[in-house]
Parts: structure tokens; C-alpha cells; sequence
């Protein structure tokens, strides 16, 4: 039993280790990365992504984009619509969306930030369809 008690602490503690490996790397990155959900609801950022948005992770967690009073548009000027976002295409369609050109205006300055995006949809092995997945800009 000792034995075993043993190769468990051991076990939590690579899995501590890591854990605290990916996530300094997912905070020191400097390109911003959200996780959201099938609404498109932000579960998880980082800070980068709150540097490039211009919000707060308090804001940013928990809401849209489109919910945040964002006005998005194309490069061409015309409005997102919702269906169109890169991260409800890869739910859709189960496959990335890479290099989608979004212009973000702030709802409070007005002030409209470009950004790249890219959205990957996540499979749980076996499956066939996309669950939440993650959204890089």
C-alpha cells in the first residue's frame, strides 16, 4: 500500500509541474488565446488577449464579442454576423478557420484594432463532432 501511496504523490506531482509549465506558457505568450464555448461565450484568456482587446479578463470572461458591444466588421467594412465568426465555422464545419481578418471597434474609444484570427475546433478522440474550441488572435 505504502507502494502505492508513494506512485500516487509522485503522479500529482508531475501533473502539478506540468500544469504550471503549460500555463506559464499560455500567460507569457504574446499572442492572445480564448477559449470559448458553443455560444461563443469566452470561458478562458489570457493576457495577452486583454492587452490586444483593450478590456479586462473580468469583462472579456464570460461574454461574446458581440456581446461586449463590439462593432466587427470585415476588411471591406461590412458587419459579422454571427454565423460568419471564425469560431461558429469551426464548430460547423469541424475544420480550423486560419487567417480571418477581423477589424474589432471599441465600443468605448472607437477606435478599431485589426486582428488575425484563428479558430480550432476540439475533438475528443473518437468523436466526430467539434466541442468548444480555441480562438487565437
Amino acid at each position: 500500500m505504502h507502494e502505492l501511496q508513494q506512485a500516487v504523490i509522485r503522479s500529482e506531482e508531475a501533473l502539478r509541474k506540468s500544469e504550471e509549465k503549460f500555463r506559464t506558457l499560455y500567460e507569457t505568450m504574446s499572442q492572445g488565446v480564448i477559449y470559448q464555448d458553443h455560444n461563443g461565450v469566452v470561458q478562458l484568456a489570457n493576457s495577452a488577449a486583454e492587452r490586444i482587446l483593450g478590456f479586462p479578463l473580468r469583462q472579456i470572461i464570460g461574454s461574446t464579442l458581440f456581446g461586449m458591444n463590439w462593432h466587427v466588421i470585415h476588411e471591406d467594412g461590412s458587419a459579422f454576423q454571427m454565423e460568419s465568426y471564425p469560431h461558429q465555422v469551426a464548430l460547423k464545419t469541424g475544420k480550423p478557420v486560419n487567417d480571418v481578418v477581423m477589424g474589432l471597434i471599441h465600443p468605448e474609444t472607437g477606435i478599431t484594432s485589426w486582428i488575425r484570427v484563428e479558430s480550432v475546433p476540439q475533438f475528443i478522440p473518437g468523436a466526430t463532432t467539434p466541442i468548444p474550441g480555441l480562438f487565437y488572435i
